[in-house]
């Protein structure tokens, strides 16, 4: 494999971004199946690496289109198997943080058919931190339109977009709900899909259940299916107004095993409700309307099984929210679903099999290897389905 990477600093130069671009650099080199490396920079890169297989382009420009077009000439001379931009935005000029993705807009439309992948070290807010350019029309603010373009039509062109970490995914969709940026596939890191994170307390299968419009029918099939997991403990929480919904009278009415509890967390805050289970079940397609429902699900990042309807999945990345989706068939579908989630720490890998790539562990060395393997991927034309999500 022949590696391009594009690494774009800003002014005001990260250390923490500039190390991580030598070392980065450095793991794609002496990965065996990296062939040859070149490096295109707008920083005076330092030769503090092997040059075995590296060619390094320093002091390139990225700023407006005529120089970008020159960037984009030097990748085609290169004839790269695959790309890999790195991209810092800790300069706080909002006119730098434009050109540099004035550079991306041309880069997609000439190289979408090499696989490539977008690290950004900043979320996007670093585009713009002027915050009173966002208190008049959003729509005619200039910057806006830019970030909002960046979100809906160039990010879901890469083959992968990662952030640095779980937390500016999180800042970034708090900060900009409306235009969240979890349109493309991502690495996981073990930061991430860790047990720990899926639930705290492995002894106990949790399941975030919200009601439709059918509460005891669908309750009653989701007892059936959890009968039929060989779990010692499992949990059924439901968030349902006790005016709409009397758990007790279904407790009451139905045969419960011992290890199955029904628990009524009636609350308001979706956050915290659905942060403290291993997953969260829709058992009906109605309750999908509640944004704040599903903007919350999607934030922290848990599985979210959907009904197996064919609509969903697409309405609901229509309205920009990320979700593991897992759509059962049938009691036993969906038992064996819920389990192979709560058992496996990779679950998504299982489950998707998408573009996605799955870092054993949270080191440089590890997601490098997580790239390259969807890198090779890609080049050997394995088939992915559209799997939209942004975070790392």
């Amino acid at each position: 494999m022949k590696l391009v990477i594009v690494s774009i600093f800003s002014k005001r130069q990260n250390p923490i971004s500039k190390k991580f671009g030598e070392s980065i650099i450095h793991h794609f080199q002496n990965a065996s199946d990296v062939k040859e490396t070149v490096v295109i920079t707008n920083s005076k890169f330092p030769i503090s690496l092997s040059e075995n297989n590296l060619k390094i382009i320093p002091k390139a420009s990225f700023q407006g289109f005529k120089n970008s077009y020159k960037v984009l000439k030097m990748i085609y001379k290169e004839k790269p198997d695959a790309i890999f931009f790195n991209v810092d935005f800790t300069d706080k000029s909002k006119k730098s943080g434009v050109s540099l993705f004035k550079f991306l807009i041309p880069s997609f439309f000439s190289l979408r058919k090499t696989p490539s992948i977008l690290f950004l070290n900043n979320y996007l807010d670093k585009l713009e931190l002027n915050r009173t350019t966002f208190s008049g029309d959003y729509f005619n603010n200039k910057v806006f339109k830019v970030k909002k373009y960046i979100i809906f039509k160039i990010l879901p062109k890469f083959n992968l977009v990662t952030l640095p970490n779980f937390k500016d995914f999180k800042s970034f969709n708090k900060e900009y709900p409306k235009y969240p940026a979890k349109h493309s596939p991502y690495v996981r890191t073990e930061r991430v899909s860790q047990p720990n994170f899926l639930n705290a307390d492995r002894n106990l299968l949790k399941i975030n259940t919200y009601l439709g419009s059918n509460p005891n029918q669908e309750l009653s099939f989701l007892l059936r299916t959890v009968k039929k997991i060989n779990e010692e403990s499992i949990e059924i929480a439901l968030n349902t107004n006790p005016d709409y919904f009397d758990l007790e009278e279904f407790i009451n009415l139905n045969d419960i095993p011992q290890n199955i509890k029904f628990v009524n967390y009636f609350t308001s805050n979706y956050f915290e409700y659905i942060k403290n289970g291993s997953m969260t079940l829709f058992t009906t397609s109605d309750i999908l309307n509640d944004k704040d429902i599903l903007q919350n699900a999607s934030l922290i990042g848990k599985p979210i099984i959907v009904p197996n309807e064919n609509n969903i999945s697409s309405k609901i990345r229509e309205e920009g929210y990320a979700a593991h989706f897992f759509s059962p068939k049938n009691e036993i579908s969906l038992g064996k679903g819920i389990s192979t989630i709560y058992n496996s720490e990779n679950y998504t890998l299982k489950l998707a099999k998408k573009n996605y790539a799955t870092a054993s562990q949270n080191t440089l060395e590890s997601i490098t290897s997580a790239y390259i393997n969807l890198f090779t991927n890609y080049i050997n034309k394995k088939k992915y389905a559209n799997w939209k999500t942004f975070h790392a």
